[in-house]
């Protein structure tokens, strides 16, 4: 339970941080990244928290841990944008960025399948 609540507020923590930096006066690419960056994390930590809380039947949690799951796809393919944005390489990049969000896509609803995930025991 205890972990469950620190991921959850941990979550909240790196939404505001997220939100905050785009309503900085930074580069306007950069802050959206890091936006979708930190949503990422965010999606990931909120969920999973919620998935260690809710222990009352055992199909919820493997549901949230599901849906958290899409925030973890999701952290790679954003750092790596970020890191094009950053480093000036988008419009070299641009392609394989957005190749990546649709591998994203395509990943994220392979996980609703149990050939992604499989909450069963060995």
């Amino acid at each position: 339970m205890m972990l469950g609540l620190i991921n959850i507020l941990a979550s909240i923590i790196i939404l505001f941080l997220g939100i905050s930096v785009y309503f900085k006066g930074l580069n306007k690419k950069i802050k959206r990244v890091y936006l979708l960056f930190s949503l990422s994390c965010f999606f990931w930590l909120f969920f999973y928290g919620l998935s260690y809380i809710y222990t009352l039947h055992q199909d919820i949690p493997k549901i949230l841990m599901r849906f958290g799951y899409i925030g973890v796809i999701f952290i790679t393919f954003t750092i790596y944008h970020f890191v094009v944005v950053f480093l000036s390489l988008f419009s070299k990049e641009k392609k394989f960025v957005y190749l990546s969000y649709i591998l994203g896509v395509i990943f994220s609803l392979l996980l609703f399948t149990p050939y992604f995930i499989s909450f069963k025991k060995h």
